[in-house]
C-alpha cells in the first residue's frame, strides 16, 4: 500500500514558502521539491493526458498508481516503450510485481544486458513535447513526502517543454531502444525495434551516459567546471566514492572557494550487508571534512537521494542521476543536465539554503572512528626471526596507521606515521616489515587506527621475542664447536653446506599452479567462456571488445574482471605467466592488470593486492612492433628478454587472483604461477603457441569432505533446528540437505564446522549430505532424526462452530487502525469472513477480530489460513498482525495480488519483502519468534491438505522487543479498504488459526 501523503496542517506556511522559493520560469518549465510538494500529480497528470507515446526508462518503480496509468494509456492505444531494470529487485522488491504488470499488460519492454545498471529515471509524453528527469526514483517518498520537511526524499523533478532538451531525450531513447548490443528484449518485442522520432542533435547542456566522446564523462566533465570555479561551491550529493573527484574539491578549497555539502548518513557508515556499500566513502567525507569543507548530514526521517551542484562563479547547475562514484561517470545508462538557466540556478541555492539553515532536516557533520584493529600475527606471545611482518586487520573504517614499537612496554616509540597498506575494509590485511632485530630480546608493538579525519581507535599491546639462533639454520650439523676446519671432504652422508641461491629447489610437483581461466568461478562485466578447440579444455575467456579506452591504472572495484584461487606457499618466489590471443592480432587487445590477495614484494612489503589501485601489468606483445600471432605465453614484463617481476604471498594456503580488463579484446586460456619449473623459463612460445598444461590448483587434489556428527541429531518435524555439523575438510559454498531437502542459513564457519537450518521433513531419520563445490560429497548415514513435537498451544481457534467466541476474540475492536463496525465480521460456514468490502468508499474501512487478551510470545509461532483474498484488482486488504499497537507490529498482507511482509516500528513502516501473490503458494501465513536468535521469521506454506505443509522461509530480521514487546503480544485478523474501490473488493476468508510454542 502506498502510504497516505500526511501533509502538515500549517498549509499557509507551506503556500508561503512556495511563494519565497518561486523565480520566473519559461511557463512550460518547472522544478518540484518533493520535500514538501506533490510531485506525484503532475506526472500522473502527464501520462493520463498524452495521447501520442509514452517513453520512459527507470531504475526502479513502487508506484502502482502510475504503473495503472501508463497501463490504461496502452489499453487505450497510446503507443508504450519501457526500459527497466530488473536487477533493481534486490533492493526495491516491490519492483517485480510492477514490471510482471506491465509485461502481463503487453507493453513491449526492453532492459540493460552486462552489468552496468540503467540507473536513469526519465518520463517521455511525445505528444505534449514533454520531458520529465530526476534522480530519485518512481518510487513513493520519491515524489511526495509522507510529513513535509520531516519525512522525504531528496530530489528534485525537472518538468521539461525546452524543444532542445525534449529532442535531446527523444533521440537518446531511440538510440538505447534499437541498440542490440547493451539493450536486450525484456517483454512482447514481436515487431522490429525502430525508432519512433527524428534524430536530432543532443543539447550540449545535456550530457547523455555512457558516450563515446571521453569529455562526456560526467566525471571530467564536472572536474573541469569545479578547477574553473572561483567564488563557492554548493552540492548535495548522495553517493560520493569517487577519488578523483573530491580532489578537484580540495583544489578548489586551496585556491580559497569555499565548499559546503549535505550528504547522506547512510552512505558514511553502513553495515556489511548492504548493497552497494563503497568503502571509499567514509574515505572522502573524511578527508573532505579534515580539509576544510563544511558538511552536513541529514537529520530528517527520510534520505537524501539527491544529486545536484552549484557553481556560483557562472550561475552553472549540475543536477541528474549520476552519483559521485565511478559507475556513475560513463559506465551506468545515466542523464546529467550542465545548464546556466538562471532560474534553475536560483532555484537549487535556495532550496540548499533552506536545507543548509534548518535545523530539523540537516546537522554538521561529526567524524567518527574506526574500529579496534586486530592483530593477526606474530602471535602473542610468539618467538620470531630478526625480520618479522607485523599483521592486523584495521577494519572497516581505519584508511592509515600509527605504528608504535620499542623493549619498553609502557615507552613505545611511533616509527612510522600514516602508514597506508592493505586494503580498505575487511577484505586484505595490513601489515607492516620490521627487520634488523636483535637475538633474545623482547619486543613489543602496538597499531593504532586512523580514518582520514584523523580520528583513531587503538589496539592492544603485544610482544614476541627474537630467537637466540639465526633465522635460516646453520650449515654445520653438529651443534659443538670445532677450533680446526678440517676443510677435506669426511665420508660424513651429510651434504655440503654451499648455499646455492639460483635457482630455488626444485618444487613438487603440486607447488605449480596451472588455472584454466575458462573455469573461473566468478566472472564479473565483459568477461565470458567461448568455445574454442585450441584452448585448454576447449573453452577460453574472453573480455568482449566494446572499443573502451585503456585502463592506464588498476581500479579497485573494476567493472570486468576475473578471480580464481590457487594454493601457494610463503616466501618463495612465483613466476606468472599467461597464455592468451589478441582479438585479429591487433596490438590494442592484448593487456591485463593482474592482481592478488596476500601478495608482497622480496621485501615481505604489499604489493598488487586486489582491492587496490595497484597491479601487475602483461602485455601480449613483447615489445612496440614485435607484433602478435595467435595464442602465445608472456610474463609480466615489458621488452625482449625482460622478466616481470616475482611474485611473493604473505602467507601459505589459497590466494586469489584478480585478472581486470586493461585492453578488452584479449582472450586468456591458461594462467600459470611457477615456483620452480617455469621460474625461468617460459611454458610454451610467445605466438602461434599449442602448448596445454595439466591443471593444479599448487597443493594435493581437494578432498571429498567427511560428516561426523550433528548437533543437536533431532529436531521437530516443521523445521526451523539451528544444527552445527562437524567433520573435515569443508570447503566455502558448501550446500547441505536432510535427505533431498536442502538446508537453509547454512554457513561454513572452518574447514571442520558447518552451521546450517534443518528444514521442514516427514517424522523419521534422514542422511546429512554436505556437498563441497567442486561436486564432492560426504554423508552421516542417519545423522538426524525428525520427531513430532507435541505443541504446547497458547491459543487456536478452527472458527468451526460459526459462533464467534467471545472469550478468544473481541470483535469491532481493530488494535491497528481505526475499526469501521459497518463493515461485516462474523464466524460463518466454519470460517472467519469479512465483507463484502466497501467499495466507492473514500477513507478507511476496516473491521475483524483481535485477541481478547494478551499473550507471551517469547519462542512461539502463529498462523492462518488466507481461504480467500480480496479481490486483485483492487487494493483493498487481508491483514495478519502481531503486535502491540498501530506504531508498532509485525505483519503480513495481501493487496491488488502482491503478498507483502511488513514491520512497522515507531509509526515507521518497511516492506521486508515481496511477491507477486500466489493462492495456492501462499496459503499459510507464520510470523515466529526464534528464541535461539532472537529473530522475526516470517513464513509461508502450502496445504496439505487441511495442515500448513512444508515452511518457506520469506524474511527474517532482529525482533525488536522494545517497540514489541514479546510478554505483551496481540494477534490480530482483519480486512478493509483505504480508497474508493471502483469494483467490488469480495470477501476476505480467514480459516485455521494457530498460537503455539514447540
Amino acid at each position: 500500500m502506498i502510504a497516505p501523503i500526511r501533509f502538515v496542517q500549517t498549509s499557509l506556511l507551506v503556500i508561503t514558502f512556495i511563494l519565497l522559493t518561486s523565480h520566473s520560469a519559461p511557463a512550460q518549465e518547472r522544478l518540484c521539491d518533493p520535500s514538501f510538494e506533490d510531485c506525484y500529480t503532475p506526472l500522473l497528470q502527464l501520462v493520463q493526458n498524452e495521447t501520442a507515446g509514452i517513453d520512459m526508462v527507470f531504475y526502479m518503480i513502487e508506484l502502482p498508481g502510475l504503473a495503472d496509468a501508463v497501463i490504461a494509456r496502452h489499453k487505450a492505444g497510446v503507443p508504450v516503450r519501457l526500459t527497466v531494470e530488473p536487477r533493481a529487485n534486490l533492493k526495491f522488491p516491490e519492483n517485480q510485481p510492477l514490471l510482471d504488470r506491465f509485461k502481463a499488460a503487453g507493453i513491449p519492454m526492453r532492459y540493460k544486458l552486462g552489468d552496468a545498471f540503467v540507473h536513469a529515471k526519465v518520463l517521455l509524453c511525445a505528444g505534449q513535447n514533454k520531458v520529465v528527469f530526476t534522480g530519485s526514483n518512481f518510487g513513493d517518498g520519491d515524489v511526495r513526502p509522507y510529513d513535509p520537511f520531516v519525512n522525504y526524499v531528496d530530489g528534485a523533478w525537472y518538468f521539461s517543454d525546452d524543444v532542445a532538451v525534449v529532442n535531446s531525450f527523444k533521440t537518446r531513447y531511440d538510440d538505447i531502444w534499437t541498440n542490440t548490443s547493451l539493450y536486450g528484449d525484456y517483454a512482447n518485442i514481436t515487431i522490429s525495434l525502430t525508432r519512433r522520432y527524428p534524430t536530432h542533435p543532443i543539447d550540449p547542456s545535456v550530457n547523455l551516459l555512457p558516450n563515446p566522446n571521453p569529455a562526456e564523462d560526467y566525471g571530467a566533465r564536472t572536474i573541469a567546471q569545479i578547477d574553473q570555479e572561483n567564488q563557492k561551491i554548493d552540492l548535495t550529493m548522495y553517493r560520493i566514492t569517487d577519488i578523483g573527484i573530491c580532489d578537484a574539491l580540495l583544489r578548489a578549497l586551496a585556491r580559497g572557494v569555499p565548499v559546503r555539502l549535505l550528504a547522506e548518513p547512510h552512505e558514511y557508515r553502513f553495515d556489511a550487508s548492504r548493497l552497494g556499500a563503497e568503502l571509499t566513502g567514509p574515505y572522502n567525507l573524511d578527508r573532505l571534512h579534515a580539509a576544510g569543507v563544511q558538511i552536513k548530514m541529514r537529520k530528517h526521517l527520510g534520505l537524501n537521494h539527491q544529486k545536484s551542484v552549484s557553481l556560483y562563479g557562472r550561475g552553472l547547475t549540475i543536477f541528474g542521476s549520476s552519483n559521485w562514484s565511478f559507475n556513475s561517470f560513463n559506465y551506468q545508462e545515466e542523464h546529467n543536465y550542465f545548464t546556466n538557466k538562471t532560474w534553475f540556478f536560483d532555484w537549487f541555492v535556495n532550496q540548499f539554503n533552506r536545507k543548509w539553515n534548518s535545523a530539523t532536516e540537516y546537522e554538521p557533520f561529526v567524524p567518527l572512528p574506526p574500529s579496534v584493529p586486530t592483530y593477526l600475527s606474530p602471535a602473542n606471545p610468539s618467538t620470531v626471526g630478526q625480520s618479522v611482518m607485523l599483521n592486523w586487520e584495521g577494519g572497516r573504517w581505519a584508511h592509515k596507521y600509527d605504528i608504535y614499537f620499542g623493549t619498553v612496554e609502557s615507552n613505545l616509540s611511533l616509527i612510522a606515521s600514516n602508514v597506508v597498506t592493505g586494503t580498505l575494509g575487511s577484505e586484505g590485511s595490513e601489515s607492516y616489515l620490521v627487520s634488523g632485530l636483535q637475538n633474545g630480546v623482547t619486543y613489543y608493538w602496538r597499531i593504532v587506527s586512523k580514518t582520514m579525519a584523523n580520528q583513531t581507535a587503538s589496539g592492544p599491546t603485544w610482544r614476541f621475542t627474537v630467537s637466540g639462533t639465526a633465522p635460516t639454520p646453520t650449515p654445520t650439523p653438529t651443534p659443538t664447536p670445532t677450533p680446526t676446519p678440517t676443510p677435506t671432504p669426511t665420508p660424513t652422508p651429510t651434504p655440503t653446506p654451499t648455499p646455492t641461491p639460483t635457482p630455488t629447489p626444485f618444487p613438487t610437483t603440486g607447488a605449480e599452479v596451472v588455472l584454466y581461466a575458462s573455469q573461473a568461478p566468478v566472472k564479473v562485466g565483459g568477461w565470458g567462456n567461448v568455445s574454442d578447440l585450441s584452448a585448454a579444455a576447449g573453452v577460453r575467456i574472453h573480455h568482449t571488445d566494446a572499443g573502451a579506452a585503456k585502463v592506464t591504472t588498476p581500479f579497485a572495484n573494476p567493472p570486468h574482471y576475473f578471480e580464481m584461487t590457487f594454493n601457494a606457499e610463503a616466501g618463495r618466489p612465483y613466476r606468472l605467466w599467461i597464455r592468451a590471443k589478441a582479438q585479429n592480432d591487433f596490438w590494442g587487445n592484448d593487456s591485463v592488470w593482474a592482481q592478488f590477495s596476500g601478495s608482497v614484494n622480496s621485501s615481505g612489503a604489499p604489493v598488487y593486492r586486489i582491492g587496490t589501485t595497484t597491479g601487475t601489468e602483461i602485455n601480449l606483445e613483447d615489445c612496440s612492433g614485435c607484433g602478435l600471432s595467435g595464442w602465445g605465453w608472456q610474463d609480466n614484463g615489458w621488452g625482449v628478454g625482460v622478466s616481470g617481476p616475482q611474485i611473493f604471498f604473505q602467507s601459505t594456503g589459497t590466494h586469489t587472483i584478480r585478472i581486470q580488463g586493461r585492453e578488452d579484446g584479449i582472450s586468456i586460456d591458461q594462467i600459470v604461477l611457477s615456483p620452480g619449473t617455469y621460474l625461468h623459463n617460459s611454458p610454451g612460445a610467445l605466438k602461434n603457441d599449442n602448448t596445454v598444461l595439466p591443471a593444479s590448483g599448487g597443493g594435493p587434489a581437494p578432498q571429498a569432505p567427511t560428516v561426523t556428527a550433528v548437533s543437536p541429531n533431532s529436531g521437530s518435524t516443521s523445521g526451523g533446528t539451528s544444527v552445527t555439523i562437524t567433520g573435515t575438510n569443508f570447503a566455502p559454498g558448501a550446500t547441505v540437505r536432510f535427505d533431498s531437502t536442502a538446508a537453509t542459513n547454512v554457513s561454513v564457519a572452518s574447514s571442520t564446522t558447518i552451521t546450517a537450518t534443518a528444514p521442514a521433513h516427514a517424522a523419521g531419520t534422514v542422511n546429512v549430505v554436505v556437498t563441497n563445490s567442486d561436486g564432492q560429497s560426504g554423508t552421516l548415514t542417519n545423522g538426524f532424526t525428525y520427531t513430532t513435537v507435541a505443541e504446547s498451544v497458547i491459543f487456536e481457534d478452527d472458527f468451526n462452530d460459526n459462533s464467534l467466541d467471545q472469550g478468544k476474540w473481541s470483535l469491532n475492536n481493530l488494535f491497528s487502525g481505526f475499526t469501521d463496525s459497518s463493515v461485516p465480521a462474523r464466524e460463518t460456514t466454519q470460517r472467519l469472513e469479512i465483507g463484502s468490502l466497501l467499495a466507492g468508499q473514500s477513507g478507511s474501512h476496516y473491521n475483524g477480530v483481535r485477541s481478547a487478551n494478551v499473550y507471551n510470545f517469547t519462542g512461539a509461532y502463529t498462523y492462518v489460513e488466507l481461504v480467500q483474498a480480496a479481490a486483485s484488482t483492487t487494493k483493498a486488504d487481508a491483514m495478519f498482525t502481531v503486535g502491540r499497537d498501530a506504531d508498532n507490529y509485525y505483519r503480513i498482507y495481501v493487496e491488488e495480488g502482491i503478498f507483502i511482509c511488513q514491520a512497522k516500528i515507531g509509526g515507521t513502516k518497511r516492506n521486508l519483502f515481496t511477491s507477486a501473490y500466489t493462492p495456492a503458494v501462499h496459503r499459510y501465513w507464520r510470523i515466529r519468534h526464534d528464541q535461539s536468535t532472537g529473530n522475526v521469521v516470517f513464513e509461508t506454506a502450502s496445504d496439505n491438505p487441511g495442515l500448513p505443509g512444508s515452511w518457506i522461509v520469506r524474511s527474517v530480521e532482529q525482533w525488536n522487543n522494545t517497540s514489541v514487546p514479546l510478554a505483551t503480544i496481540v494477534f490480530e485478523l482483519k480486512a478493509g479498504t483505504w480508497q474508493p474501490e471502483p469494483v467490488a473488493p469480495g470477501t476476505v476468508v480467514f480459516d485455521n488459526f494457530k498460537a503455539a510454542r514447540p
